[in-house]
């Protein structure tokens, strides 16, 4: 039996929502021909689908209570600190690892979440976690110097969000548009030159178009303008085409042997002007406590948006007239400072002496102030329970001051969602949205205090161009499935990221380690298949449980900082 080939083109961000009605209209042929003639449908993220544990648990076949990593950030054990994550940060073995240990070889690129590279049975290139070009980014080591000789330059990201600051959006589209063309041609390269079996490559373009262009296509967004519609109306969809584009060059080069996965690591939708300040909620329970009491605690919207319109002018001005390497040097010569203007949206503004429960202020998770594992616990561990679940009832007891509705849908405990031996690093709250109408905002941007409301207009143009994002993750990503052996014209009905790992190995005929919690997409493959090509386990797992902390140098994480700053992913 001739073994099969895996080619997987990861689309950040994507969403059904939009390639399934743009297909419909003829403007997706190529993801058109793949409903037709394969299998199709929504994929569930990880709950909070956040890019570093959804593709985290895409690598490993793994919820993130057993491979260790919920969000971007992590904070330091023992302490109120926080650092960013790697790879190195991740338990488990890498899909990648275990198909180069059976023999096949792998081209991996691009994959958000994997620095420092492997050395795998193959090439491998980094994802965004990636300081820059200048680091050891690939394996082999000179695999650059090969690219940027047969290729190119080699572009980590975009950099979307400093032609948006600067007001200048058709050339970020441009740049875009660019980096696809050229994350193609790396990719091109490479599949003509390895003798592969699995080969991936992931785009981000989807993602950052869409944090920072929704507002242009949606008339329901509350920051959508005719004006803005005409001139930037198409930009998501422009992005969704030119992928398109290259999924038909893929579908053109690919043999009857390959099998194609095309797959995302969460949805996208809209924000509304429903803010809800998680912390300030914590404060009018008695349960937090800030430095600065009083009326100098919260500074006015109006004083707010000023002072923030002037640093951002000062910046923009500043930055137009400085030469790159001026600019790097500078990224060295103030990572202090940095830090902190990054840490009013974390813990500092916190008398954690007085407090028994916190927020991280932009994500909507909530930590108990535990004596015994944080510095300055004040809830003890019999009191844990108690307090979680008086927060928990308070929090889903909220209603919609305008329609009634539940404001939270859920308010889980870490054990609801997570399961695993990193449970304890989980936040001890995560809270999810009905319906997504509400988000939630760092409490230094509230008025007076006040936990929850509905943002003006103006106000919001402010924020949002303060705080980036005018859209954000939703559950709902893609997976699509094509090729030998795959059922034609099938909608997938249930399927977790979690579940493309050990579906991947299945098609090579791989045994899946017991240790892995996502299961084969049974109903993607054809009637009878089984017989031929019986699932079988193993209860290998876990050779590289090699979680740490990450090891970036102090220059290295403020280019990661100032990247996920960028990307909206950092207040």
């Amino acid at each position: 039996m001739t073994r099969k080939k895996v080619l997987a083109i990861g689309l950040d961000g994507a969403t059904m929502k939009l390639i399934q009605p743009w297909a419909g209209q003829g403007r997706l042929p190529n993801f058109e021909r793949l409903m037709r003639e394969g299998s199709y449908g929504a994929l569930q993220s990880v709950i909070r689908p956040g890019s570093p544990q959804a593709w985290s648990s895409f690598i490993t076949g793994k919820n993130p209570g057993n491979h260790g990593i919920f969000n971007f950030i992590e904070r330091v054990r023992n302490s109120y600190r926080v650092t960013f994550v790697n790879a190195k940060s991740r338990a488990g073995e890498s899909l990648w690892k275990i198909l180069s240990r059976h023999g096949l070889r792998v081209a991996v690129m691009n994959v958000p979440i994997t620095f420092p590279p492997e050395r795998v049975n193959g090439v491998f290139i980094s994802g965004l976690d990636a300081p820059g070009v200048e680091s050891q980014f690939t394996y082999p080591p000179d695999l650059y110097g090969e690219i940027r000789g047969n290729v190119g330059e080699y572009v980590l990201e975009a950099g979307l969000w400093g032609y948006i600051s600067g007001g200048r959006h058709s050339e970020g589209l441009v740049r875009l548009e660019y980096v696809i063309e050229q994350r193609f041609n790396v990719a091109k390269y490479l599949y003509e030159r390895e003798q592969w079996d699995f080969f991936m490559v992931v785009f981000t373009a989807p993602d950052r178009v869409q944090h920072n262009f929704w507002k242009f296509m949606d008339p329901t967004h509350p920051l959508y303008t005719d004006q803005g519609n005409k001139r930037y109306g198409n930009a998501i969809q422009r992005v969704y085409e030119r992928l398109d584009e290259k999924l038909g060059h893929f579908l053109h080069m690919i043999d009857d042997r390959t099998v194609v996965m095309i797959m995302s690591d969460h949805g996208m939708g809209k924000n509304t002007d429903k803010a809800f300040y998680l912390n300030c909620f914590l404060e009018s329970k008695g349960l937090l406590t800030f430095k600065d009491m009083g009326k100098n605690r919260v500074i006015s919207a109006g004083k707010r948006i000023l002072f923030v319109d002037a640093l951002r002018f000062m910046r923009r001005q500043l930055w137009k007239r400085l030469h790159r390497k001026t600019k790097e040097r500078l990224v060295r010569l103030f990572p202090k400072l940095r830090d902190r203007m990054t840490s009013i949206f974390l813990f500092s503004r916190i008398d954690m002496a007085k407090t028994k429960v916190y927020a991280d202020e932009t994500r909507s998770i909530l930590w108990i102030n535990v004596k015994g594992r944080d510095p300055q616990g004040t809830v003890t561990p019999e009191e844990y329970e108690a307090v979680r679940t008086y927060v928990i009832d308070e929090l889903e007891k909220l209603k919609d001051p305008e329609t009634g509705q539940s404001i939270v849908e859920r308010a889980y405990r870490r054990g609801e969602i997570y399961h695993g031996k990193f449970v304890e690093d989980a936040p001890d709250i995560i809270v999810t949205w009905h319906r997504d109408e509400y988000r939630s905002r760092p409490s230094h941007t509230s008025n007076d205090g006040v936990f929850m409301r509905r943002i003006e207009r103006d106000e919001l143009e402010k924020l949002e161009y303060h705080l980036q994002a005018n859209a954000d993750h939703r559950m709902d990503g893609i997976v699509f499935l094509y090729g030998d052996g795959i059922r034609k014209h099938c909608e997938i009905k249930s399927s977790n990221i979690m579940d493309l790992a050990p579906t991947i190995l299945f098609l090579f005929d791989i045994p899946i380690p017991e240790d892995m919690d996502g299961k084969v997409i049974g109903e993607a493959f054809e009637d009878g298949y089984w017989e031929d090509h019986p699932i079988r386990f193993t209860a290998e797992g876990e050779r590289d449980d090699h979680r740490g902390m990450q090891d970036y140098t102090e220059e290295e994480a403020e280019m990661i900082r100032s990247r996920l700053r960028d990307l909206v992913y950092l207040g």
